[in-house]
């Protein structure tokens, strides 16, 4: 049996603040991979980028996976773990793999209303365009690898999400 419920999806689609709420509920352990390198690197994410590059950072990402509680964690992965196959695949081993979907437009106003200190990717000219190519390219990725779809709207509370989650993974 799986012991690890891990949550996917882009960024700003609420896997941390899920994460941290979820771990409460079922008295289980959480890790969040961005701030697990922001706190062994001492850099922030774009600090991280900026210095390391993107495939360095991918593979500092799927080592920090190591160090890990063998049981009993929800953790957040950062937005791009999906398109990093040695850490999805170690996933895939320990995790309940659970996609939070967002509708593109709830994506972009969490992050226009919460920038935090965030590199935009693939070059894009703006939040928007980045949001878009980013669903393109990771939400079949998302799909594939999810083991559990939670489709999420602004109505959702954290609460209810927690709940259907736990539903779905068969946790009460």
């Amino acid at each position: 049996m799986k012991s690890w419920i891990c949550l996917l999806g882009l960024r700003s689609s609420g896997k941390t603040t899920v994460g941290r709420a979820l771990s409460s509920q079922m008295n289980w352990d959480f890790s969040d991979t961005d701030q697990i390198l922001v706190t062994q690197e001492g850099y922030s994410i774009s600090e991280l980028f900026s210095i390391f590059g993107e495939s360095r950072f991918r593979l500092l990402e799927t080592q920090c996976l190591f160090n890990l509680p063998p049981q009993n964690l929800v953790l957040a992965t950062g937005g791009g773990m999906i398109e990093n196959r040695s850490a999805m695949r170690y996933l895939h081993k320990r995790a309940i793999c659970v996609y939070l979907e967002v509708p593109l437009g709830l994506l972009i106003q969490r992050r226009n209303n919460d920038p935090g200190d965030r590199p935009i990717l693939f070059e894009a000219r703006d939040v928007d365009q980045e949001y878009t190519i980013a669903l393109e390219r990771r939400s079949h990725l998302l799909q594939k690898a999810a083991d559990v779809v939670i489709q999420i709207d602004e109505s959702d509370s954290v609460l209810d999400i927690c709940q259907r989650i736990r539903r779905a993974c068969g946790i009460q």
